[in-house]
C-alpha cells in the first residue's frame, strides 16, 4: 500500500468519490490531518459555521473529534457520536497507522428529532451565549438533515472501503503520472469536444463523465 499523505485527497478519483458520497448521504462530509488540520470538505451547515466562529466553540468543536480518534484507531471502524452542540456525527480512521480521520454530520437520528433543539440550547449556554431577545438560537437548524438511524455509519464504512481501495489500486501511479504530465505541458489547451460539450451560463456546475 502506498503511504497516505494530504495530496491523495486532492487526487481527481478520490475528490468525485467524497464529493458523491457528501451528495448521496446529503450530510457534511470533513477530513482532517495531523493537529486536526483540515484538508478538504463538503457541505456545511449554518450551526457549525456559527459555532466555529467563537473561540471557545472551535476548540469544543476540536475536542470532540480528537476524543473518538484513539477510539476509531483502535476499534477500525466507524463511531457514532453526539458532539459537543448535541448534534450527532460519525467518525471513522482512513487507514490504521496515519492520523486521517473522515468526518461525517452533523446529522440528526429520526430516533430523536425532538432532543435536538433543546440540547443545541442548552449546548449554547454552555459556550455562554445568552440570547437578549430570548428568541431561541443564532442559526437555524433546517439545514441539519434528520436521516434512518445507522444510515451514515454505514456510509461511512462504505465511504472507507473506496478510499482504501483508491489508495492500494496499482494503476493509481500510472494515472497519476499521466496527470502530472498533463498540468506540467504549458501548451494552451486543445478545445476538445469535452471542453465545448461543457459551455453552460456563468455559474451552472456540469459534470463531466
Amino acid at each position: 500500500a502506498m503511504k497516505l499523505t494530504p495530496a491523495f485527497f486532492h487526487e481527481k478519483p478520490t475528490r468525485q468519490l467524497l464529493e458523491r458520497a457528501s451528495a448521496v448521504l446529503g450530510v457534511p462530509l470533513s477530513i482532517h490531518g495531523n493537529n486536526d488540520w483540515h484538508i478538504t470538505g463538503w457541505g456545511g451547515c449554518a450551526a457549525c459555521a456559527w459555532v466555529n466562529k467563537q473561540e471557545k466553540g472551535k476548540k469544543y468543536c476540536r475536542a470532540s473529534r480528537q476524543e473518538f480518534k484513539d477510539v476509531v484507531k483502535q476499534q477500525n471502524s466507524p463511531v457514532t457520536f453526539v458532539c459537543h452542540m448535541g448534534c450527532t456525527c460519525v467518525i471513522a480512521a482512513v487507514t490504521l497507522d496515519e492520523n486521517y480521520i473522515l468526518t461525517l454530520g452533523p446529522y440528526i437520528p429520526d430516533t430523536d428529532t425532538t432532543k435536538t433543539k433543546s440540547t443545541v440550547e442548552k449546548s449554547l449556554a454552555a459556550l455562554n451565549k445568552s440570547h437578549q431577545d430570548g428568541s431561541g438560537l443564532p442559526f437555524t437548524l433546517d439545514d441539519i438533515r434528520t436521516v434512518p438511524q445507522g444510515s451514515i455509519r454505514a456510509g461511512a464504512e462504505w465511504i472507507l472501503e473506496g478510499l482504501r481501495a483508491l489508495l492500494n489500486d496499482p494503476s493509481r501511479d500510472d494515472a497519476l503520472d499521466s496527470e502530472a504530465d498533463l498540468i506540467s505541458q504549458d501548451s494552451e489547451p486543445v478545445s476538445s469536444l469535452k471542453h465545448v460539450k461543457g459551455r453552460r451560463p456563468a455559474g451552472a456546475t456540469v459534470e463531466v463523465s
